[in-house]
């Protein structure tokens, strides 16, 4: 080979080495401040996880009470559920001021359904709130300045090695509600401040991490990376039983955990039988959203907001018009769908009208009502006697119709009574709990922007 063709491949050689040095430099340090998108690694190929939904009668979840009686989580049902409805409702009504759109607080979270995860590496177990009206994944983090007590592990931020706090910028701002912390010793860092109902707030960091959620004996188990999370450092609740260590959220916008991972599909089954109530949810290729669907309604605060057309008890309408309900703006209620709600709330108007069509239909027997003691609140329909219930049908927009079966509508107390498992509100929103999305298979497609909902199998009848 002549001389002058070795010099020309050497050259080339170093040229090739300089530009593979020079791409390398602008790599980011594994322990600087992370400002790359979260990814997903996965064992399969096709991108989908599945998870347990942990009810909170179940010893796994962080809320289990062996003590507590059937009456007590009815109670705490119904006063969690008004609580929600009134959060929900608040958070529609004052767009002029904030749209309050961080975090939901955690007073006002069913703690029924929780996810099981692992944070950090080394990973540390943890439960979060699965809530579709809440925006981040958020977990008290130590080194804390101020944390409530919970019944688990603390995470530990100093202790992962995957940790890192969100720098300053355009992903910062998109959270809402965040500040920049200039003086802290890794530079410019995100900071969120909220403040939440009866004096319940929570500060902290943005931060990435690892999230892994475990094998499920279904998918596998998926590794999450880079996830942004709420690092939060100073939190107080009132609520003076067991709190939560944090929740997924799981809403309609880019902060959680659907909106990360830009998934645009997930779906969820809970069911109850002889063992207890269970449930499943599901992740992208995963995810059913198959049967009857309904268009979801655009809104600013990333509910799932739905159309509702018309309510029939018996294959009768309820004497209310629905037009002028949904022509209202979105922040003057609405009818959302929600897994942090356990008991269907209705606006005012919309229940006394449902409650005087059941009343009419249950002629021969005089309704009564449930006070939960402690509180005052109650459900506002009860008959002493099982009668033959009438059916409750929802009606939505794209002639989606949900019927209710017995089991989904009524709640049976210790007294005897059999309740109507709907209760009234007065802020202008109505919210469809999961007591009575129980034995469906909810679909969620954000690619179309619809939510489909299926009996998996025949409904129980008898009431619980």
């Amino acid at each position: 080979m002549a001389c002058s063709q070795i010099m020309l491949r050497i050259a080339i050689l170093l040229l090739l080495l300089l530009t593979i040095s020079s791409s390398s430099s602008n790599l980011p340090d594994q322990d600087s401040i992370s400002s790359s998108m979260p990814s997903l690694l996965y064992p399969r190929k096709n991108v989908s996880f599945t998870a347990r939904l942990i009810h909170r009668t179940s010893p796994e979840s962080p809320f289990y009470d062996p003590n507590a009686k059937c009456d007590d989580l009815i109670g705490d049902g119904i006063r969690t559920s008004l609580a929600r409805a009134h959060f929900l409702g608040k958070r529609t009504s004052i767009l002029a001021e904030s749209l309050i759109n961080a975090r939901s607080p955690v007073r006002v979270i069913g703690v029924d359904f929780v996810m099981s995860y692992s944070i950090g590496t080394p990973p540390v177990k943890t439960f979060g709130i699965a809530d579709t009206a809440s925006h981040v994944i958020w977990l008290q983090c130590q080194p804390c300045d101020r944390c409530y007590k919970q019944s688990i592990p603390f995470y530990n931020r100093d202790e992962s090695s995957t940790y890192k706090s969100l720098p300053c910028g355009p992903r910062c701002d998109s959270f809402g509600d965040t500040t920049c912390y200039s003086s802290s010793p890794w530079g410019a860092i995100c900071r969120y401040h909220s403040d939440y109902m009866e004096k319940s707030s929570s500060n902290g960091y943005l931060s990435t991490e690892t999230i892994m959620l475990p094998d499920n004996g279904i998918t596998g188990e998926a590794i999450l990376e880079d996830m942004i999370f709420g690092c939060g450092t100073e939190n107080t609740d009132r609520d003076t039983k067991p709190k939560p260590p944090g929740v997924i959220g799981l809403s309609n916008r880019t902060s959680s955990l659907i909106g990360q991972l830009a998934y645009p599909r997930f779906s969820y089954y809970i069911f109850t039988n002889s063992s207890g109530t269970h449930g499943w949810i599901h992740f992208g290729l995963s995810a059913t959203t198959s049967g009857p669907g309904t268009s979801l309604v655009p809104n600013d605060f990333g509910h799932y907001r739905l159309s509702l057309v018309g309510l029939m008890v018996s294959g009768q309408d309820i004497d209310y018009d629905f037009s002028s309900y949904n022509q209202a703006p979105e922040y003057e209620g609405g009818f959302v769908i929600d897994t942090g709600t356990l008991y269907t709330v209705l606006d005012e108007p919309i229940f006394n009208a449902l409650r005087e069509k059941i009343a009419y239909e249950v002629y021969d027997e005089e309704p009564q009502s449930y006070n939960e003691i402690d509180h005052g609140t109650r459900f506002e329909l009860c008959y002493k006697n099982a009668p033959d219930y009438p059916e409750v049908e929802f009606q939505f927009a794209n002639q989606m119709e949900l019927m209710l079966c017995k089991s989904n509508t009524w709640v049976k107390v210790s007294n005897g009574l059999h309740c109507l498992a709907i209760l009234k509100a007065s802020e202008g929103i109505s919210v469809l709990g999961m007591y009575q999305q129980r034995h469906l298979q909810v679909g969620y497609d954000l690619s179309i922007n619809q939510v489909t909902m299926k009996y998996q199998v025949p409904c129980p009848d008898n009431i619980e």
